[in-house]
């Protein structure tokens, strides 16, 4: 058996029936830090920035003596925070090689035959230092392929726990079991969208996600960090801030629901709903020469379209958008692509858009 037989991918997941929730007290405190610019090539400068300004003190600031004795440490004896990041190998090319040259600490969560296998496309953790090369060019923007920005590799986090009790901790939650007792893969580090996902779920759903997130009494987080390329925001998801007590007896087993299928599913939608947004709306200022109002008049207008075509997959959204932007709206009005799209059969196979991208490639509509 592979390592990912008989695993599905949580990702995977299509709509879901939405259920409402009553507003509820959220367990995580989760703030935004807005105006996270990426750093350019800094060349020639005798120091240069390793991260952008507002992440600096969050990244490798460290309390006060007297922060710590509010805490109940002492000084002394408690351990300096950490940072550390989860890095997806799939979404950067030579990853491993960089990291390998990059002199950091660092491992797989995967291990044995699923580390052999699957290195170049598995979440590794590193311990980033301030200074480092390879930590300066996970927060750097330029054509060089090296730097890592537009990636999005992954996410970022404190701990005074050592790097291995993180991968033993970050290990548990690689699979998690639905309630039927089917394994599927949960990439909490992408980015994107768990937080999307853990602002939508109530506080019943937190709390069986703490233990992830906030970390346990072996392996205590004080914070995660998830940076969006595309808004330019951090979002801080905060724990246990600079706790030295080590009692967080926090559930670390987590079963997925029907209720958390549904709510990663409406996260998915609503990143790529954004990521698409931006990109169209840098296309169509850039391109069509549109200005924001009358971008985002026309952008809902398709969307709405889109809607009433019954356009359901990310695919078939994104290339809609696509050709209506290209052709204009009145283009779903032309009698051979009405046809098309009021063929029965396309419909019911998902077929329309294939069928649209096939003859505009002819030249026949």
């Amino acid at each position: 058996m592979t390592p990912h037989d008989d695993l599905d991918d949580i990702w995977s997941f299509g709509s879901r029936e939405q259920c409402s929730k009553a507003a509820q007290t959220p367990t995580f405190q989760i703030e935004h830090i807005g105006s996270v610019e990426p750093l350019d090539a800094q060349f020639g400068l005798d120091h240069p920035k390793t991260v952008p300004e507002p992440l600096s003190e969050l990244f490798f600031g460290q309390p006060g003596p007297s922060e710590l004795a509010m805490m109940g440490g002492e000084p002394d004896k408690v351990p300096p925070l950490q940072t550390y990041a989860i890095l997806d190998a799939a979404k950067v090319t030579n990853f491993v090689e960089m990291l390998e040259a990059s002199s950091l600490e660092h491992c797989c969560l995967f291990k044995g035959d699923a580390e052999d296998e699957l290195k170049n496309v598995a979440p590794w953790i590193v311990r980033l230092e301030e200074g480092n090369a390879f930590t300066r060019n996970l927060f750097t923007r330029s054509e060089a392929p090296w730097h890592l920005w537009d990636s999005e590799p992954g996410i970022y986090l404190r701990s005074r726990s050592t790097l291995e009790d993180m991968r033993k901790h970050f290990r548990k939650f690689i699979k998690l079991k639905s309630i039927d007792e089917k394994w599927f893969y949960f990439r909490f580090w992408e980015a994107s969208v768990i937080p999307a996902f853990l602002s939508e779920i109530d506080v019943e759903q937190q709390a069986r996600f703490q233990g992830l997130f906030c970390g346990t009494d072996s392996a205590p987080i004080a914070e995660i960090y998830f940076i969006s390329v595309r808004t330019r925001c951090c979002t801080t998801v905060k724990g246990h801030p600079l706790s030295t007590s080590g009692n967080l007896k926090l559930p670390i087993q987590i079963k997925l629901t029907e209720e958390d299928f549904t709510d990663l599913a409406k996260a998915m939608r609503t990143t790529f709903f954004k990521r698409m947004r931006q990109d169209f709306e840098d296309r169509a200022l850039a391109q069509y020469g549109m200005s924001k109002s009358d971008f985002s008049t026309y952008y809902g207008r398709t969307l709405r379209k889109a809607a009433d075509y019954q356009m359901v997959t990310e695919k078939d959204v994104a290339s809609f958008v696509y050709v209506t932007f290209e052709q204009g709206i009145t283009f779903w009005d032309k009698p051979d692509v009405m046809k098309i799209t009021s063929d029965k059969h396309l419909k019911s196979s998902h077929r329309v858009m294939d069928a649209i991208l096939y003859r505009l490639k002819k030249g026949d509509l």
